[in-house]
């Protein structure tokens, strides 16, 4: 994983879903967008110390507001945009980030932001502030 620049190993363990949880999650694309949402925000608070306040707005260039306190105070707040790669190694990865960075960029708000990709093949987790280019 490499969070804002600092590399990092970190592991995470789960049980295999059910027959059940397997039917109930069987769309891929809703399956790695709801993934990447999780382990990224488990990143985001691990490695930032910050907390999902709520989810964004459309056209805000992210999907949720974080920050270092769970006030609900939006002022404080950094955008994250989050998304997820199932297959592919650590080029296709990045580019997502890129991507991911620039929309976050033109994003309808005046927030700052972070984007954040996880490569679910690849087993890695990539975390930029959005126009920090020493950064990932």
């Amino acid at each position: 994983m490499t969070c804002v620049g600092k590399e990092s190993v970190r592991s995470l363990r789960w049980s295999a879903p059910n027959e059940t949880a397997q039917r109930s999650w069987g769309n891929r694309d809703d399956a790695t967008r709801d993934g990447a949402y999780i382990v990224s925000l488990a990143v985001v608070e691990y490695e930032l110390g910050m907390v999902a306040l709520s989810r964004a707005d459309t056209r805000t260039g992210a999907d949720y507001y974080v920050a270092k306190t769970q006030s609900g105070d939006l002022e404080n707040a950094f955008r994250l945009e989050v998304s997820g790669v199932d297959e592919g190694g650590l080029a296709d990865i990045r580019r997502r980030l890129r991507s991911k960075e620039e929309q976050a960029a033109r994003g309808d708000s005046f927030l700052p932001a972070y984007a954040s990709v996880v490569g679910f093949q690849e087993a890695a987790v990539l975390v930029n502030f959005v126009g920090d280019s020493n950064s990932e």
